[in-house]
C-alpha cells in the first residue's frame, strides 16, 4: 500500500489546517475545523486506525510527548484537547 503525508481532516474530508492538531499514541493528527478534534476524541482508536488503514503517514508527535497533545510555543489550548497555532 503506498504512503502519504496526511493531507485529509479524518473527520470532516476536507483539507487540513495545521492550526487544530491533536497528538495521539505518538503522532500528530490534523484536522481542518476546530471542532473536528473534539469529535476524534470520542472515538479515538477508529480514526486513528483508518488513517493507517489508508495509508495515511502521521507527523512524529514532538518532544515532549503527552497523548492528548503537546502545547506549541505560541499556541492556545483548545477545548478539544488540541492547540491552535494562530501564527
Amino acid at each position: 500500500m503506498p504512503m502519504f503525508m496526511q493531507e485529509v481532516c479524518p473527520i470532516e474530508g476536507r483539507r487540513i489546517n495545521k492550526h487544530w492538531f491533536v497528538d495521539y499514541k505518538g503522532k500528530r493528527i490534523y484536522f481542518c475545523s476546530p471542532s473536528a478534534p473534539k469529535k476524534f476524541m470520542k472515538d479515538p482508536d477508529r480514526y486513528f486506525n483508518e488513517l493507517l488503514e489508508k495509508g495515511v503517514t502521521l507527523e512524529d508527535t514532538p518532544e515532549p510527548f503527552h497523548e492528548h497533545g503537546v502545547r506549541p510555543e505560541g499556541a492556545k489550548k483548545e477545548p478539544s484537547g488540541g492547540y491552535h497555532n494562530p501564527g
